[in-house]
């Protein structure tokens, strides 16, 4: 479930940035890409990834008690943004429009993949390193993932992953 949160959230932060128009790093305009926990690597003769990009990574989580007469998992999703723009204030405002989208959409809509809710605090902030041309911002954001059932003697009923034992007896 951990690894389909993600996903989900990387639709979602797709689906709500695709309509953005800012210059990416071929020359041309589009929408930032969305990678899934880290850019992909350079492959040979590009020097850096294009950009703008946002990439969604799961950073920590808890299974917590009892709350409400029900338990609570909760993940941490850690959102980058990155923007390449020559001016200072372009790249930060590319940078901080990015930020909007998401936190926008997140705050009003808060349940993504039809099973994950977006708790408060939404937390983000834009990086003081000095990194011209590229400009970078980090969003975290808590996420209730549905916690799976507490079964009692699910050795008995060899259900735990399918219909045999780990070990591929019956």
């Amino acid at each position: 479930m951990i690894l389909d949160a993600a996903d989900a959230l990387a639709e979602a932060i797709k689906d709500v940035t695709r309509n953005l128009s800012m210059p990416d790093t071929t020359g041309a305009n589009g929408a930032p890409d969305v990678y899934n926990g880290f850019v992909p690597k350079s492959r040979r003769g590009q020097s850096e990834p294009r950009m703008p990009f946002v990439v969604v990574r799961i950073e920590e989580g808890t299974d917590s008690g009892i709350e409400n007469g029900a338990y609570n998992t909760t993940m941490q999703a850690m959102i980058i943004i990155g923007c390449k723009r020559e001016t200072d204030e372009d790249g930060y405002r590319d940078v901080v429009t990015i930020i909007e989208k998401i936190r926008r959409r997140f705050l009003s809509k808060p349940v993504f993949g039809k099973r994950y809710r977006v708790e408060r605090p939404v937390e983000w902030r834009i990086s003081d390193d000095e990194t011209w041309p590229n400009w970078y911002g980090v969003m975290t954001i808590p996420i209730v993932i549905p916690q799976p059932m507490e079964l009692d003697n699910v050795e008995d009923e060899g259900l735990t992953y399918g219909a045999t034992y780990p070990s591929g007896r019956p």
